[in-house]
């Protein structure tokens, strides 16, 4: 959850975070202001004869420009504080939604819940209110600089061409006269009709791109497996014992650190016969000979004490014959298997629950006889 705040070290996924949502945000801002553009636009031809009135008693093109922009700050202090509460109801449905149909892609014991955050709806209002001020920036200049006359008169609205509009055969026989007439329409007023188009154009991406993200969802949670029962993990390579036990007896008795435990993960390399490999595993590695010995790579996991008694407890273990210098080893000996159009399948790698097998460090260390 802390990668999608920002708060990840991985510079790459950050950029990439960041990349995705001024993306987003770009296109939403591209989308509002094409909508409330038009809003305006149509808003201020029918009161186009009002501001030419007003322009011949005196007022300036700044202050007939400066009261569009007010009243887009009017609307603004109206909608952004219901457009932010009815915003925050609807997501919480949608986490409640979320909750119950991916949580196979969550932590199980972190619980999905809604948190509202002051400075994010502070930049949502501000990124608002900009998108309303530029959207009736552009009408609220256009007003301002028509002639008085033409605005009394209204005669920039009614353009009369000498040249008629001209529509193909075919367009009349597939749109019959409904579509030509509209065709002619939008030939006669292009700019207006263009930006009504690119703003649909706009919504459809929006959609498009919410779709498929809800469908890859729906996939990760279908494929997906959580294994994980940890609110926050830090892992460190190469770091000595020195450095790294001091670092976690500060990190146990942090502020809402309730449960806390460490591991060591070491890799081994285990030797064991090829007969004792299960044939899902001979599905996945080709062919083999029975008496060959095979050389797995293994990771092994040393726990603390108190969690590794823990665990032994919960699997219902005799703890006596899994401690000690010659105690038995917890293995999970399965591979993961693709299957087309459903979840991942956990096949077991050898073919009985319990062997023996020698296994030895990676690094010059010598064989050892465990069971």
């Amino acid at each position: 959850m802390l990668r999608f705040m920002g708060l990840s070290g991985d510079n790459v996924f950050n950029v990439l975070l960041y990349a995705v949502g001024g993306i987003v945000v770009a296109i939403i801002m591209i989308g509002s202001i094409f909508l409330i553009y038009n809003a305006f636009t149509i808003s201020l031809n029918e009161r186009t004869r009002q501001f030419g009135i007003l322009s011949s008693v005196g007022a300036t093109a700044r202050q007939l420009r400066n009261s569009v922009l007010f009243e887009g700050l009017c609307i603004g202090a109206i909608g952004i504080p219901i457009g932010g509460i009815v915003g925050i109801g609807s997501i919480g449905l949608v986490i409640a939604v979320v909750a119950r149909n991916f949580g196979s892609i969550a932590y199980s014991a972190v619980p999905l819940t809604l948190t509202v955050s002051v400075p994010a709806i502070v930049v949502a209002a501000a990124v608002s209110l900009v998108t309303i001020l530029i959207s009736a920036y552009i009408p609220a200049r256009k007003a301002a600089s028509t002639p008085v006359m033409e605005s009394i008169r209204q005669i920039n609205e009614v353009k009369v061409e000498s040249k008629a509009v001209k529509t193909s055969k075919l367009a009349q026989r597939i749109y019959g006269l409904e579509g030509t007439l509209a065709l002619k329409n939008f030939k006669r007023n292009k700019k207006r009709y263009r930006s009504i188009v690119l703003s649909l154009v706009l919504s459809v991406v929006l959609f498009i791109s919410a779709s498929s993200f809800v469908t890859d969802m729906k996939q990760a949670s279908e494929r997906a497996v959580v294994v994980t029962d940890y609110d926050i993990g830090f892992a460190t390579q190469d770091m000595d014992d020195s450095e790294l036990l001091p670092l976690y007896d500060k990190l146990k008795i942090a502020d809402g650190v309730y449960e806390s435990s460490y591991q060591a993960l070491m890799k081994y390399s285990g030797a064991t016969k090829a007969s004792d490999l299960s044939d899902n595993y001979w599905k996945y590695a080709g062919s083999h000979s029975p008496d060959e010995t095979i050389h797995l790579p293994m990771e092994i996991q040393f726990l603390e004490d108190g969690a590794y008694l823990n665990m032994i407890k919960g699997l219902g273990l005799p703890a006596e014959e899994y401690t000690g210098e010659n105690a038995k080893m917890i293995a999970v000996a399965q591979m993961q298997g693709n299957r087309v159009g459903g979840p991942d399948q956990i096949n077991d790698m050898f073919t009985s629950s319990s062997m023996n097998l020698t296994i030895a460090s990676e690094t010059n260390g010598k064989p050892i006889s465990k069971r």
